[in-house]
């Protein structure tokens, strides 16, 4: 049998030397801490509030727009919060083509944030919206294109909070 000695919080037994446990005292711990246990999880719910719940199963939104050929296009989105990270990919492509023949690069995924960008893809602070550029004359850097805004070409988004 256990000492006099319990924890503080749940009271399971503590042992000292010359205790003799038995099994019906470790199946009594057993319980107490699965009691505890199932308590904490049915009231669960009630640890938080319902707009608390809401906000942040809220962190992330996806959309898609189609380009329509224009070198600048801001894509205003429906998103329920205004994302500090917003990430754009074409759809069915990689995130850049080579054209050996001519020497040039086309990238088609990109990222951007409040501490910066990659080239093509600007989120505006503190709205909902980007802008992106559809390249038709090389950056200075390798002959490389942003390419956001291609004709016919489809565009997944994605914004995180």
């Amino acid at each position: 049998m256990s000492s006099s000695k319990k924890t503080d919080y749940i009271r399971l037994n503590l042992w000292v030397e010359s205790d003799k446990p038995k099994r019906e005292d470790f199946n009594n711990d057993n319980y107490i801490i699965d009691s505890a246990i199932g308590s904490h999880f049915s009231n669960f719910v009630t640890h938080i509030t319902d707009e608390e719940r809401t906000k942040w199963n809220q962190g992330a939104y996806v959309g898609v727009y189609f380009g329509d050929g224009d070198l600048t296009r801001t894509i205003e989105a429906d998103c329920p919060f205004n994302p500090r990270v917003v990430i754009v990919y074409a759809s069915g492509k990689p995130s850049s083509v080579v054209n050996f023949s001519h020497g040039k690069k086309y990238n088609y995924h990109a990222v951007s944030t409040g501490a910066g960008d990659t080239a093509g893809v600007h989120l505006i602070p503190g709205t909902k919206s980007f802008t992106v550029t559809q390249q038709v004359s090389s950056n200075d850097f390798n002959n490389e294109f942003s390419s956001f805004n291609e004709a016919g070409t489809g565009y997944i988004y994605i914004m995180l909070k």
